[in-house]
């Protein structure tokens, strides 16, 4: 038997009604019911029928052997008995109740019913409203893939655009700065003389000296694609550098890192047709003199920078007043520590506490010497003991008097 729609095995229609018997019908009944309809419903009679009638035919004849089959089993048709008649109950309980409710309850019932069945409608609705916003959008996705396709399969038309309006240079732009060496050029050069070798590169506006060193000065050009040409001229210079000033500096130095970066790509992939032929290429010749050169320049204005360092520590150092000999000597560490006993308690003084520190630590050492003074004669023994104990560093009068000396 096929699974039923309702859960469990219960049939999805009522097999009585199918099978059009009573319900008390024995099995004897139940099988001549069964033969009775399968003759009329069996697919080999019914030739002469459209596609559509045979497929009906075909459910009927399915509905009737899954009834017959439902029936004949005695479990289930037990259970399902009980089921029907507690069913049959409440529906005659559910007549009696309506025909016992006045009209009032009939009509709020009816309406109950009523706004059950348009919320159903409603939900039914916005569901089918979400269904049509998911296949709008789905069209819409689909037509600009196609759109894209379409594009992508058609030649590409330049387009004209017309040229934007050219914006005021700023004075930045038009700046550069120049630095030079005061020992590498014989003659200082002037604001005018500046001026005049800077009209090689473009027309100059202003030049104004810069520092108090005077080895700088910051050139202002009427046009600023004159500042080019006067970078790359002193770029191999030894004397003077020239550089750009605030925000294009920055520009240039970025433009410059990107190019070396592209220039290293393209140097890594023909890198070894380079070593096969044992030369460098002019690309990375340039960009090693440029790093040179800046590296040059940097360290002229460390040196210089040092210099002047150097010259105003050497100022503050004479102003400073010389250290006294008591200040150079390290802390004294007298009067050292001692042990908190009582024979060091009773001492009055520091010497007396060193004193006894003595004793106790030069005991055996005495104790030693002084067996040896009675090995010698009488007359040298007084000398034996004070050499004893200016050799073990200590020697006052009270030892002298102690000894007999």
């Amino acid at each position: 038997m096929a699974p039923s729609k309702r859960g469990g095995d219960e049939p999805d229609k009522d097999p009585y009604d199918v099978l059009d018997v009573k319900f008390s019908a024995s099995e004897a009944e139940v099988t001549k019911a069964y033969r009775k309809l399968a003759l009329r419903y069996h697919p080999d009679k019914q030739s002469g029928k459209t596609e559509k009638e045979l497929e009906e035919v075909a459910k009927k004849f399915q509905e009737i052997q899954e009834a017959r089959d439902f029936l004949l089993n005695e479990e289930k048709r037990k259970k399902y008995d009980a089921k029907r008649a507690s069913l049959l109950a409440r529906k005659m309980a559910d007549e009696a109740r309506e025909s016992k409710m006045t009209s009032n309850r009939k009509r709020m019932r009816e309406q109950l019913a009523q706004q059950e069945a348009d919320g159903s409608d409603k939900l039914s609705q916005k569901k089918q409203k979400a269904a049509k916003v998911e296949e709008l959008k789905r069209q819409g996705k689909e037509m600009r893939e196609n759109y894209a396709d379409r594009q992508s399969q058609q030649p590409t038309k330049p387009i004209f655009r017309a040229p934007a309006p050219s914006k005021p240079e700023n004075m930045e732009d038009r700046q550069v700065r120049l630095k030079w060496s005061r020992k590498k050029m014989k003659i200082s050069p002037s604001e005018h003389s500046l001026a005049q070798l800077m009209q090689a590169f473009g027309k100059v506006e202003e030049v104004e000296m810069l520092g108090k060193k005077g080895n700088a000065a910051l050139v202002t050009f009427i046009s600023g694609k004159s500042c080019a040409p006067c970078v790359e001229a002193y770029l191999e210079s030894n004397e003077m550098r020239a550089s750009y000033v605030g925000g294009r500096k920055e520009t240039e130095e970025r433009k410059k890192k990107h190019e070396e970066e592209e220039s290293n790509n393209i140097s890594s992939t023909t890198s070894q047709k380079d070593d096969s032929m044992g030369q460098e290429s002019v690309k990375d010749y340039q960009l090693r003199r440029a790093a040179e050169r800046e590296h040059l320049l940097r360290q002229m204005e460390q040196d210089e920078d040092d210099a002047k360092q150097s010259i105003s520590e050497v100022g503050k150092e004479s102003k400073q007043p010389a250290k006294t000999a008591n200040q150079r000597q390290p802390p004294s560490s007298f009067p050292p520590d001692f042990p908190s006993t009582d024979e060091f308690k009773a001492c009055k003084t520091p010497f007396e506490k060193l004193n006894l520190a003595e004793s106790q630590i030069l005991k055996p050492l005495l104790l030693d010497e002084a067996s040896s003074v009675w090995e010698v004669p009488c007359e040298q023994a007084p000398k034996r003991v004070a050499a004893s104990f200016r050799k073990h560093g200590r020697f006052n009068d009270q030892m002298a008097s102690d000894g007999g000396i």
